[in-house]
C-alpha cells in the first residue's frame, strides 16, 4: 500500500514541491539566524572587539517572536479563507521586503530600520508555515481519500526536516565564506559588504520560490464546499483558539511549544557561541570549529534517518516521547551540572567547551528532525474532519503560542535580568529556557500518546 501511494503521480508532485518549499525555507532560515544573531550584537558598535550590544541581541529575538505570534493568527485565517498558495507566495514576498529593509539598516547603521525590517520579515514564517503544511496534507487527502496517508505524510515531514537541518548549516557556511572573502575580522564596517552580499543571495532564493510556487502549487480541494469559509475573521479565529485549547489538540500545542521553542533558542545562540569558543569577548571565525560544526550537522542528519527507522519496532508515540527527551538533554543539563560541581561551562577552556558543544549539536541534529516530523504528523491527525478547513489556522496557532511564550521569556530576560557578558547570557538561556522547554515538551508528548488511547478522532 505504501509503495502505491509513493508512486502515485499527484502525490509525488505534491511531495516534491513540498520538499522544494522546505529546502528554500531552511536555506533562508540558515542565513537569517547566522546574520541576525551576529549583526544584532554589533549594530551601533564601532568595532567587533568592544562590548557587544547584548540588549539588542535579546531585543531582536524578542521582537521577532512577538511579531511572529501576532502575524501567525491573522495569516492562519488568511490561508484558510483564501488559498494556501497565495499565503505562501505572499510569505516569500514579505521575506524579500524584510531583507531589503534589514540590508538598508545595516548599510545606514539605523536601529529603527532594523526594527521595521525584523517586523516585516516575521510575516514570512507566519504566512508560509501553516499554509505549507495544510496544503500538503489536504492535497494528499483529496487525491486518496480512501487511503490512510499518515505514514506517507509523516515520512515526508521527517525527511524534509532531516534534509533541512543539513541544508541550514550549509547556508550559514555560505554566509561565513562571504564574510571571509570580504575580510571581516576587525572593523564593523567590513560587515556591510558581506551582509549585503548574503542578502542578495537570499533574495534570489526567494524569487525562485515565488516563481515556482506561483506556477506549480495547485489546490483542487479548495473548491469543495467543506473548505468554504463564511465566518468573519474574529469568529473563525475564536473557534480555532477554542479548539486549540481543548483535548487532545492542546497536548500537541504544548509539545510544539517545548520542541520548537528549544529550536528557536538553539538557532539564535549557536553561532555567537561557536564564534567565541576560541577567545571569549571576540568573534573569531575559526575554520576548524566551523568545519566540525558543519560535519556534525551532516552526520546528525544521517543519524536522524536511522532513528526514524525505530518507528518500525516501537510505537511512534513512544518514539516521540523518547526523542523529545533525548535531543534536549545535553544542552539543557550540561550547564547546570557544571555549575553544581563548582565551575562554569562558559568560563572553561575553549577545547572543553567545544567538545561539549559539538556533542550537544550532534544529539540535537540527530533527533530533532525525526521528533518534529512525528509531532507535526500527530498534530494533523488530531484535527478532526469538521475542523479541516481550519487546518492552516490551527497549525499557525501552535506556532503563535510558541513564539509568544519565547517572546515573553525574552522580554523578562531583557528587562528584569542583568547579564554582563554574551556567554553568560547564552548560558542563562540554555539553563533556564532549556529546562522549561524540556519539561513542556516531555509533558506534551507523553500526554499525546497517553490520551490517544482514550480519545478517538473522526
Amino acid at each position: 500500500m505504501q509503495n502505491n501511494t509513493d508512486n502515485f503521480q499527484p502525490l509525488k508532485e505534491t511531495r516534491n514541491l513540498y520538499f522544494f518549499i522546505r529546502i528554500v525555507e531552511y536555506l533562508e532560515v540558515g542565513f537569517f539566524w547566522f546574520l541576525i544573531s551576529i549583526v544584532s550584537l554589533i549594530l551601533n558598535s564601532d568595532t567587533l572587539q568592544t562590548q557587544y550590544n547584548i540588549r539588542n541581541f535579546i531585543f531582536s529575538i524578542t521582537l521577532v517572536m512577538f511579531s511572529n505570534a501576532f502575524w501567525e493568527v491573522i495569516t492562519g485565517w488568511y490561508a484558510d479563507k483564501f488559498k494556501r498558495k497565495y499565503s505562501i507566495v505572499a510569505g516569500f514576498i514579505s521575506c524579500i521586503c524584510g531583507w531589503i529593509i534589514i540590508g538598508l539598516s545595516i548599510l545606514l547603521n539605523n536601529h529603527l530600520l532594523w526594527t521595521v525590517g525584523l517586523i516585516v520579515w516575521s510575516l514570512y514564517p507566519a504566512l508560509v508555515s501553516g499554509a505549507r503544511d495544510a496544503w500538503f496534507v489536504d492535497r494528499c487527502n483529496y487525491y486518496l481519500q480512501s487511503f490512510d496517508l499518515r505514514d506517507f505524510q509523516e515520512k515526508t515531514f521527517k525527511i524534509s526536516n532531516i534534509v533541512g537541518l543539513i541544508v541550514a548549516p550549509f547556508s550559514a557556511l555560505i554566509c561565513w565564506s562571504i564574510f571571509e572573502m570580504w575580510g571581516l575580522s576587525i572593523n564593523v564596517s567590513q560587515i556591510i559588504p558581506g551582509a549585503l552580499s548574503c542578502i542578495l543571495i537570499i533574495i534570489s532564493f526567494c524569487c525562485i520560490a515565488v516563481y515556482r510556487v506561483t506556477r506549480k502549487v495547485q489546490e483542487e480541494y479548495h473548491e469543495h464546499i467543506s473548505y468554504k469559509i463564511n465566518d468573519s475573521m474574529v469568529s473563525f479565529i475564536k473557534e480555532g483558539v477554542k479548539y486549540s485549547t481543548t483535548k487532545p489538540y492542546k497536548w500537541f500545542v504544548l509539545a510544539h511549544i517545548g520542541g520548537v521553542g528549544f529550536l528557536y533558542m538553539w538557532s539564535f545562540t549557536c553561532w555567537p557561541f561557536i564564534l567565541q569558543l576560541q577567545e571569549p569577548g571576540f568573534f573569531i571565525f575559526n575554520k576548524f570549529y566551523i568545519f566540525i560544526f558543519i560535519l556534525i550537522s551532516i552526520l546528525g542528519g544521517i543519524n536522524g534517518l536511522l532513528l526514524s527507522a525505530m518507528g518500525r519496532y516501537i510505537s511512534k508515540r513512544k518514539l516521540l516521547l523518547i526523542l523529545s527527551s533525548w535531543y534536549m538533554l545535553p544542552l539543557t543539563f550540561i550547564a547546570p551540572i557544571c555549575r553544581y560541581y563548582g565551575f562554569s561551562l562558559f568560563d572553561a577552556n575553549g577545547e572543553f567547551k567545544a567538545a561539549l558543544f559539538f556533542f550537544a549539536a550532534f544529539m540535537f541534529r540527530s533527533t530533532y528532525a525525526a521528533f518534529y516530523g512525528i509531532l507535526i504528523s500527530e498534530g494533523n491527525n488530531l484535527i478532526v474532519s469538521k475542523n479541516k478547513k481550519k487546518r492552516a489556522l490551527l497549525s499557525s496557532l501552535a506556532s503563535a503560542y510558541t513564539a509568544a511564550v519565547f517572546g515573553i521569556m525574552g522580554a523578562v530576560l531583557l528587562y528584569f535580568i542583568e547579564l554582563k557578558t554574551l556567554l553568560n547570557t547564552i548560558g542563562f538561556m540554555w539553563t533556564y529556557f532549556g529546562c522549561f522547554f524540556f519539561l513542556i515538551s516531555v509533558y506534551g508528548t507523553y500526554s499525546i500518546f497517553k490520551g490517544q488511547s482514550n480519545v478517538s478522532t473522526t
